[in-house]
């Protein structure tokens, strides 16, 4: 049974026990592919991501003139955009608890508003994981994201920034065509159109529809090209998080591109139907993928702050309810999603 530590006077900053919760299976989460970015405000200023190598080539000069080679400054676009804002409260009085048996427990046990609060507090923050995993996965498999507080308003990344992402199709039933080879001729122009950032690109994850893995794996080509290769990798994003993440997963040899079975229908929505989408990861600090997060506004405490969430008790002056609210603020912005790719079967 929870003792008082859901209790403590009027108001209680349960913020830090969100962090205890565990988060089993959220794929994107644990992959950890946006970079998270604090803002005090409810609003943010967006940026282009323009790394160009192209001015970065130094051409000969004649040794006596004023010629010299000159560095292409970055272009600056600033966008002002609105963090969304999700809030959440639950509350429960004494007959909610008063000779009520606590969930799992044989009677007479009761459950203590200690209880209560502890079950409602888990529930909040499943309820902020799964958004999150939503936004991601909308963010990266369709490039898109909501804006302002009634949804009314889809962001597409692709418009904002003017890219259009790759796409590729796969006849997993030919026995003459391997489709590593197409993969990877695919990851290779798009390092060519990647110019500057390909040398921040760490990896390729193929997130799969359950139909598209498959059909990869079981194609005659892949399988005769591999039969006697570890498809092991130690770079590969699912294993070295395998505490948290069960899914599917296989490393193509010889190359840095990993393919991951996404079935859990938060994320899988977005992907195309019985398709997948390809996606590079990028080193820390690119900001190819960022996730703004601010404070709330609902609690005079918080303005000024940015935390990722913020969850408090408290009861009222009669002591006849008890509220557990919880509130956070946050958009993912996809500054790279022409450097993905959509992947479909013929």
């Amino acid at each position: 049974m929870a003792n008082s530590i859901f209790v403590n006077g009027q108001y209680s900053d349960m913020s830090p026990l969100f962090e205890l919760f565990p988060r089993n299976n959220y794929l994107l989460s644990n992959l950890n592919i946006f970079e998270g970015n604090p803002v005090a405000s409810k609003r943010v200023v967006l940026q282009d991501l323009t790394n160009s190598n192209l001015s970065l080539l130094n051409e000969p000069m004649s040794r006596f003139s004023s010629a010299h080679n000159v560095t292409a400054r970055p272009i600056d676009i600033q966008r002002l955009i609105e963090l969304p804002y999700f809030p959440r409260r639950d509350s429960f009085t004494p007959a909610d608890v008063m000779d009520k048996r606590a969930i799992g427990t044989d009677y007479p046990i009761e459950e203590t508003e200690a209880d209560l609060a502890q079950f409602y507090l888990t529930k909040h923050q499943t309820a902020f994981t799964r958004t999150n995993q939503k936004a991601f996965a909308r963010c990266l498999f369709a490039g898109e994201s909501y804006d302002t507080k009634e949804f009314d308003t889809v962001i597409n990344w692709g418009s904002v920034f003017g890219q259009e992402r790759f796409t590729q199709s796969f006849d997993f039933s030919s026995t003459t065509v391997n489709p590593v080879d197409a993969l990877e001729d695919l990851v290779s122009e798009i390092e060519l159109k990647a110019d500057g950032l390909a040398s921040s690109i760490t990896r390729y994850v193929v997130f799969c529809t359950q139909a598209f893995y498959n059909g990869f794996r079981r194609n005659p080509a892949f399988r005769e090209s591999f039969l006697y290769t570890d498809l092991f990798d130690p770079r590969n994003p699912v294993y070295q998080q395998q505490k948290f993440l069960s899914n599917s997963s296989f490393d193509i040899p010889g190359s840095n591109i990993t393919l991951v079975k996404v079935t859990d229908p938060l994320i899988a929505q977005f992907l195309p139907e019985s398709g997948a989408v390809l996606i590079p990861f990028f080193t820390e600090g690119t900001h190819a993928y960022d996730n703004f997060y601010g404070a709330g506004s609902g609690n005079f405490g918080y303005i000024g702050t940015a935390q990722e969430f913020y969850s408090y008790t408290f009861k009222n002056y009669e002591n006849t309810e008890y509220s557990i609210v919880s509130e956070n603020s946050f958009i993912p912005v996809n500054r790279v999603f022409g450097l993905s790719a959509a992947l479909s079967q013929v």
